[in-house]
């Protein structure tokens, strides 16, 4: 699906959304964790909520959990959620109804690590109903669709169900993992279960299987998740955001040095506005060729070079290496190394980082987004409550361009910033410190990261249409949107970003009321 859609998608890095397990673990010594992974809530056969289970939790002294309802992931987002809020690490789950064709065995497959939504999981789910052979799922379809929405495929209990002889063909089919520690599960499983994963290299997972109706002998945490199952998940985050954190962190460094130097400058085509150093040069070629030696197919565009037009769907970076140049060069302050990861228009990954203040602001498409590891969810504000970005010299070129009239805007506004970073600008509607932020004259790189960040925290952005595109689109100032929008990126244009589409709208119908007005397409969408 194109980027300017209501959702994103993020083929074809099944792994990705593995990151999420490291940056949640930052406040955490891995050694002190201990966690339950196999829990059940009302949304299936639980006889607790979400918010209770994680409330109990946390009074038992775990770090983490996974609430694996069966065959629904309907709790996952508020189990996520509020996890962040009270301080535990919640990781994605599922138990999924399933037998095994050449056995005739009915296993269970736990999936972890999805990300959410899980669209193949969910549509698998739907087909299942009571969980017996008759209507369960193929237990390697369960495995593609929990390794489809970038999860990890364990087998559930099998000393419950005696579902040992199915292993060899699971393994074959892409199992990740088996259940080591449950209710069901003697001295004798255990040696059983330890032998299949030292022969076939499946981590081991553990839990109470607690909050069944029927009480059970164990609850919520009274068997615990095997020393160093957490552990591995964090071991198979995805390797690629890691990598790539690593050079925008060694960007950073390069760019935090130079401010103790004297700085010296250029214009870019004669405009005292755009201006460029020898630092943006270096910090892009080093972001570029570090990639272009690891992937000498990938496509670029970045601010300091010139580049092809982006394939529609070939994998390509978009680098901005110093956001905010004037700030750099003026202040040594408030200027950001920006890297974004797409496919054709579809982004996989962006990361937005305020060097000086050491704050990393990631986004995962389909995965999240976090401020130094702590979860972005933006919380809308009415207009009178809201604090705008832009800029004087913004607010004249609407004028002349559009005949726009910012005064009632200013009228209905609690207050207006200019801080001189657009990538910045656009990551704090993300982080709720701002809540709008409109320019004149943006480029791809200036947004490509920042708007990954802001759609995954729940906001929303916009950016003028070329004229040619301008006539096969339909409405205005603001569309549905348009195909490929993203790869429209020969020139400087109108972008606004805010905290929820309804306001960006209405600050839209405030200020273009002339004969002549943008027509934009909407490139990162709220729910």
């Amino acid at each position: 699906m194109p980027l300017c859609h209501c959702t994103y998608t993020i083929a074809p890095y099944t792994a990705i959304f593995k990151s999420i397990f490291r940056l949640d673990f930052r406040s955490y010594t891995i050694g002190t964790m201990v966690g339950d992974l196999h829990i059940h809530s009302r949304y299936s056969d639980g006889a607790r909520t979400v918010a209770e289970i994680l409330f109990l939790a946390k009074e038992r002294g775990l770090s983490y959990l996974s609430i694996v309802d069966q065959n629904t992931t309907a709790g996952t987002a508020e189990a996520i959620e509020t996890g962040a809020r009270i301080g535990i690490t919640v990781v994605p789950g599922v138990e999924i109804s399933a037998h095994h064709g050449p056995t005739g065995l009915t296993v269970h497959i736990l999936g972890y690590g999805y990300r959410s939504p899980a669209a193949k999981i969910d549509e698998l789910c739907e087909s299942i109903s009571d969980g017996s052979p008759a209507v369960a799922a193929d237990a390697e379809e369960a495995i593609r669709a929990i390794h489809a929405d970038g999860g990890l495929a364990v087998l559930a209990h099998p000393g419950q169900l005696d579902s040992y002889p199915a292993v060899e063909d699971l393994v074959r089919a892409g199992l990740d993992g088996i259940e080591l520690y449950h209710p069901d599960h003697h001295p004798d499983d255990h040696q059983r279960i330890q032998a299949f994963a030292k022969q076939h290299g499946l981590f081991l997972t553990g839990g109470s299987d607690g909050g069944g109706q029927d009480g059970g002998d164990h609850d919520i945490g009274e068997i615990r998740s095997p020393f160093g199952s957490l552990a591995h998940l964090i071991r198979h985050e995805d390797e690629l955001v890691a990598w790539t954190e690593s050079l925008v962190r060694e960007a950073g460094a390069m760019a935090r040095r130079a401010v103790l130097t004297e700085i010296d400058t250029e214009l870019k085509g004669g405009n005292i506005r755009n201006i460029v150093t020898e630092h943006d040069r270096a910090i892009d070629r080093f972001l570029t060729d570090s990639i272009h030696r690891r992937f000498p197919d990938h496509g670029f565009v970045t601010e300091e070079h010139d580049h092809p037009p982006l394939a529609k769907d070939a994998p390509a970076w978009i680098i901005d290496p110093i956001d905010g140049t004037t700030n750099f060069v003026s202040t040594h302050n408030y200027f950001a190394v920006c890297v974004a990861h797409y496919r054709g228009s579809e982004p996989v990954f962006g990361f937005v980082y305020d060097v000086m203040a050491d704050e990393l602001y990631l986004g995962i498409a389909g995965g999240g987004a976090w401020l130094n590891g702590r979860p972005l969810h933006i919380n809308p504000k009415p207009i009178h409550d809201s604090v705008a970005e832009t800029s004087l010299i913004c607010a004249r070129r609407l004028e002349e361009r559009y005949g726009a009239d910012i005064r009632p805007l200013v009228r209905d506004l609690r207050a207006q910033r200019a801080y001189g970073s657009a990538a910045l600008g656009i990551c704090r509607i993300a982080a709720g410190t701002l809540d709008m932020y409109t320019s004149c004259s943006l480029s791809l790189w200036d947004y490509a990261a920042a708007i990954i960040v802001l759609s995954e925290a729940g906001g929303c952005a916009a950016v003028e249409l070329p004229p040619g595109v301008q006539n096969a689109a339909s409405g205005a100032p603001i569309v549905e949107a348009v195909t490929d929008a993203l790869l429209y990126h020969d020139d400087k244009r109108l972008f606004m970003a805010a905290a929820g589409e309804s306001l960006l709208c209405e600050v839209a119908r405030l200020i273009f009321t002339g004969p002549t007005q943008p027509v934009m397409a909407l490139l990162a969408k709220s729910g």
